[in-house]
């Protein structure tokens, strides 16, 4: 089958730096009731030597580029899961702009042990592609929401102790 590749950018700054799978809260244990924000997902297709990635949404549609198909032969391929990744971002972005936004920045440490000082352009990229956030959203949590998370590895700089 004809499977469409992605054209999305990288980051807005030097690379990716989206390296997590954001998802939505999408209901409440005491209420039962559902977000009005999609729950999204990165599929694994492909095989070891070409990994591919699909966004899909529940009840099981695929993100094709355009709109949601029920067929997951007509998705949109992606061969980076960052880029996935940022698109699902996107998606979620998109699907709650009418609400209110309220930012939140928690640092991550870093601790790297070595004999010499690590040059910091190859410890981001490293960071970039091996390193991921997940989040368990199905704890109870916020009401009605959605939680986008995001790294920028292009912020980090060293500090003296």
């Amino acid at each position: 089958p004809d499977r469409k590749k992605s054209t999305l950018s990288r980051g807005p700054k030097t690379g990716v730096h989206f390296n997590l799978l954001p998802a939505p809260i999408t209901y409440s244990k005491s209420e039962k009731t559902m977000s009005p924000y999609p729950a999204l997902s990165l599929i694994p297709t492909g095989n070891p030597d070409h990994p591919r990635f699909v966004i899909s949404k529940l009840p099981r549609l695929y993100w094709t580029g355009a709109d949601w198909s029920p067929q997951l032969k007509d998705a949109l391929l992606f061969a980076d899961e960052q880029v996935a990744g940022k698109a699902a971002f996107e998606l979620l972005s998109q699907s709650s702009k009418g609400s209110r936004k309220f930012r939140f920045v928690a640092p991550i440490e870093v601790e790297v042990r070595s004999d010499v000082v690590p040059d910091l352009l190859q410890l981001q990229i490293w960071l970039m592609k091996a390193s991921r956030l997940y989040v368990d959203y199905k704890q109870a949590g916020l009401l009605n929401a959605t939680a986008l998370l995001s790294i920028d590895w292009t912020e980090m700089k060293e500090v003296e102790e």
